[in-house]
């Protein structure tokens, strides 16, 4: 695997704040280095669509069962998640 450029960063990111977003172009390895630095954290893709209805039914809910290290990819496709981060 790869390591990415931003890993050691983004680990540094992640001791200081509860959340971050990496942003980025189509293709660059967002989704791996989110990966990488969360490799035993839970994950979701909304463009899974049980994913996206699971978390877009009721995001409080989903918060409150998910309130640490999980990977949300995708999380464009749901704006109004941001509302409730």
């Amino acid at each position: 695997m790869i390591e990415r450029n931003m890993l050691k960063h983004c680990r540094y990111l992640l001791e200081n704040f509860p959340a971050i977003a990496i942003l980025g172009p189509r293709q660059v390895g967002k989704t791996m280095l989110a990966k990488q630095l969360g490799a035993s954290w839970e994950y979701f893709d909304l463009e899974s669509p049980d994913n996206y209805h699971r978390i877009a039914l009721d995001p409080v809910l989903f918060f409150k069962q998910y309130n640490e290290q999980v990977i949300i990819d995708e999380a464009q496709f749901l704006p109004s998640l941001f509302n409730t981060l």
